[in-house]
């Protein structure tokens, strides 16, 4: 969070933007962290009322009133050599350019070693006169498989009122994998959109602008397993090759 903030003002100070934080169950840790940073909406539960519920809150209820809204779970963190790039005036720009994405990608979506969306060509959106934007490239990023591929909780910023108006709220019935629920509904209605914000890349890997630190640290997390023969594997984890100690024992025992 506080990486976030040192961009936006720093590297966007035009931009307006709000702080809305909901936490689950953190006890102690969390109240240090919402007395030390300055937030504008914040809701420290002592209980966790699961994902879709806390989504619920935090998207359609805290910030109700912003048009435009950034979801960042706790485990991501915005990218020391991309701190500079003014990713979220460039989202928002492509939302406003183009009625059929709802939302933009600041992290990668890369597993398996392919983008977990239905990638698009590139388009370039000119810099309008007067703008201190140069011109943008981004792609569409689709659904992919009839699930993923429009929809992340992780890094990225969204048309709230448009989830809000033409997707609805999260099925809280789908506990945690409410998820997977949402980007179905999402994906049905609309693509998400990816920018480029490195030279010549062509994958969401190079061009993320915020990266996945949270790892075993995830419930349920593992890392992505792929056998290259000869008893080798690899594992990689959102793209990123990891040494864990779950691969570690798949390839003794693999």
């Amino acid at each position: 969070m506080r990486a976030f903030m040192m961009h936006m003002e720093d590297h966007e100070p035009q931009m307006r933007y709000e702080i809305a934080w909901v936490d689950q169950g953190s006890g102690p840790e969390a109240r240090e962290v919402q007395k030390e940073i300055p937030m504008e909406h914040s809701l420290l539960w002592q209980l966790n009322y699961g994902l879709a519920y806390g989504l619920n809150t935090l998207l359609f209820g805290l910030c109700r009133r912003s048009k435009y809204a950034m979801t960042m779970e706790e485990d991501w963190l915005w990218k020391k050599d991309k701190i500079a790039v003014p990713a979220i005036a460039m989202a928002i720009r492509v939302m406003e350019y183009d009625s059929e994405v709802v939302g933009v990608f600041l992290r990668s979506v890369v597993q398996y070693g392919q983008e977990t969306s239905e990638a698009g060509p590139w388009t370039t959106i000119p810099s309008e006169q007067g703008s201190s934007l140069p011109a943008i490239e981004y792609r569409r990023m689709c659904q992919k498989a009839g699930k993923w591929g429009s929809w992340t909780n992780g890094a990225a910023i969204w048309n709230r009122q448009k989830l809000e108006q033409d997707v609805g709220l999260f099925n809280e019935e789908w506990g945690d994998a409410s998820e997977q629920e949402y980007a179905t509904r999402v994906g049905r209605k609309y693509c998400a959109a990816q920018i480029r914000t490195q030279k010549d890349c062509e994958t969401s890997l190079c061009n993320a602008v915020a990266d996945h630190i949270g790892d075993e640290r995830t419930p349920g997390w593992a890392p992505e397993i792929e056998f290259l023969g000869r008893n080798r594997f690899m594992c990689t984890s959102y793209g990123r090759l990891v040494d864990d100690e779950v691969c570690r024992k798949y390839q003794a025992t693999g």
